[in-house]
C-alpha cells in the first residue's frame, strides 16, 4: 500500500476485492456490527457467506 499501512487500521471498514473462479466477490477484513469475514458477490449482487 502506497504510503503506508496506517490508514488501514484507521479506517472504520477494510474490503479486500478478489477474483475467484471468474467472479469479483469482496471480503470483509475489518468492519463494524459484526460483519467480519463477509463474502459478497459482486457480480451476483448478493452475500455468499457469513461468518
Amino acid at each position: 500500500m502506497r504510503g503506508g499501512s496506517s490508514i488501514k487500521f484507521n479506517s472504520s471498514a477494510t474490503i479486500d476485492v478478489q477474483l475467484k473462479d471468474d467472479e469479483r466477490i469482496a471480503v470483509m477484513e475489518k468492519g463494524r456490527y459484526g460483519t467480519i469475514g463477509w463474502v459478497y458477490s459482486i457480480d451476483g449482487g448478493m452475500i455468499i457467506e457469513k461468518n
